[in-house]
């Protein structure tokens, strides 16, 4: 079984800085509804439309969660059976029904999504390592930025990034997950890395956090793409994404 990991709304580094928000500010609007729309039409699509289903997606969410928006994520495990809330204190433990001598996890994030045979591509993998020991992690280092600028445009970048937190996995015989590698951008040069070609993660830039600024994230204009919202769509279903409703995003504030 291959497991996923989602750090929906948990204590983490992120909110030591000054720009962070508190725990509890995660469920006010418009953040959290913005939040959970992506999550919604663009997270969990992408995992539905897997040519492989042999995975669990586990949302990992405090134990503090208001109880109206717990109804919205438990009805979501309703709908999609891939799906597995754990409501915790703090720890992303892997549930006790799950737990394997050998795991394969990875990590997404809560507005990003992923090419429609990552699934197969890490099963293939998990296949050919067989039960031999192995403590390695595995990077789709090509991945697309997608970005909404205006009611019907988007803004679209092509590249590389080999410790990208979208679909960056594990695989372990050492109890280990990929949550437990520490900080994604430097996990390349901690861990043995096996690269996969193809295409991999679909990062939404949303300006909502420190690593989706506009400013930061876009700073090469010369290499991007700005495409209506149907020409945007096509474009994601030709590299291997899902069919989207690109309208769920928010329009980026250029200025952050």
């Amino acid at each position: 079984m291959i497991i996923g990991m989602v750090r929906y709304a948990i204590p983490n580094s992120f909110m030591n800085s000054n720009n962070s928000r508190s725990l509890l500010q995660l469920y006010e609007d418009p953040y959290f509804s913005d939040r959970f729309n992506i999550f919604r039409n663009i997270t969990l699509p992408s995992f539905a439309g897997q040519t492989s289903q042999d995975f669990v997606l586990c949302v990992y969410h405090t134990n503090l969660i208001p109880d109206d928006k717990k109804v919205l994520f438990d009805n979501l495990a309703k709908q999609y059976p891939f799906l597995r809330n754990v409501y915790t204190a703090g720890k992303m433990d892997i549930p006790d029904d799950l737990k394997e001598q050998q795991m394969l996890t990875f990590r997404i994030d809560n507005d990003d999504g992923m090419a429609l045979d990552f699934i197969e591509k890490l099963q293939q993998i998990k296949e050919i390592v067989g039960n031999k020991t192995s403590n390695f992690a595995i990077s789709i280092p090509h991945m697309r930025k997608i970005a909404r600028i205006d009611n019907f445009l988007y803004q679209t970048l092509e590249t590389d990034f080999i410790s990208n937190s979208m679909g960056l996995a594990y695989l372990g015989n050492d109890g280990r997950t990929v949550m437990n590698l520490g900080n994604h951008t430097k996990v390349a040069y901690s861990t043995p890395m096996l690269m996969v070609a193809g295409n991999g993660g679909l990062q939404v830039i949303n300006g909502y956090n420190v690593a989706n600024g506009f400013k930061k994230v876009y700073q090469n204009q010369s290499d991007m793409a700005i495409l209506n919202q149907k020409d945007m769509q096509n474009l994601l279903v030709k590299d291997g994404y899902a069919k989207i409703d690109l309208s769920c995003l928010p329009i980026i504030d250029k200025s952050r």
